[in-house]
């Protein structure tokens, strides 16, 4: 996962709302590393209001593993 990447909120028996990796907080223990991202659409799901910063677009940071890869920044060119 890098930034600009379109990625997926994963939740169970259900389509997640999709987002853009905005920034990415690397740890040498995977389980440390974090990202933010920026909802897309133009209503904002209820998980992303839950980890969203001051009710905005862009979340607090989060664990990558919350997130499935839908297309890489790279291939979006």
């Amino acid at each position: 996962m890098k930034v600009g990447d379109l990625v997926r909120y994963k939740v169970k028996g259900d389509q997640g709302p999709l987002a853009i990796v905005v920034k990415i907080a690397y740890s040498h223990a995977s389980y440390h590393s974090r990202v933010r991202v920026m909802w897309a659409g133009e209503e904002i799901p209820i998980q992303a209001k839950v980890i969203s910063v001051k009710g905005n677009r862009v979340s607090s940071w989060v664990s990558p593993e919350k997130f499935e890869l839908v297309a890489s920044a790279g291939s979006l060119r």
